[in-house]
């Protein structure tokens, strides 16, 4: 991992034990704020409904936390407000050095 591509501040979300009155969560919290790096895989359009639906994929790499554990399904937002919902996540070569997660965009601030 080259420290210097670390370039992007990272908040990572997941969902409060908080509830409403139907028991669904409601709000999302920032338990874990790191350095690191964002770049597009790929970009595909979805027809469904009578209308496209476009989903990009994204490659978020950040160093490896003892301290704090990220989770599929959590969410990892930038500080221009986009939001990433994570997918899936794997621990390069096993060497507890760089975390590489795919996530998609949620929501996208222009």
């Amino acid at each position: 991992m080259e420290p210097g591509k670390l370039k992007k501040r990272l908040s990572f979300q997941r969902l409060s034990s908080a509830t409403n009155s139907f028991g669904e969560a409601t709000q999302w919290v920032t338990y874990y704020t790191c350095w690191g790096s964002v770049q597009q895989l790929r970009a595909q359009l979805i027809y469904g409904t009578g209308e496209q639906v476009g989903k990009e994929t994204y490659d978020i790499r950040v160093r490896h936390t003892t301290t704090q554990s990220i989770n599929i399904g959590d969410r990892c937002q930038l500080a221009d407000g986009t939001t990433f919902q994570i997918d899936g996540l794997m621990n390069i070569q096993m060497l507890n050095r760089e975390i590489q997660i795919l996530s998609h965009v949620i929501n996208e601030t222009s």
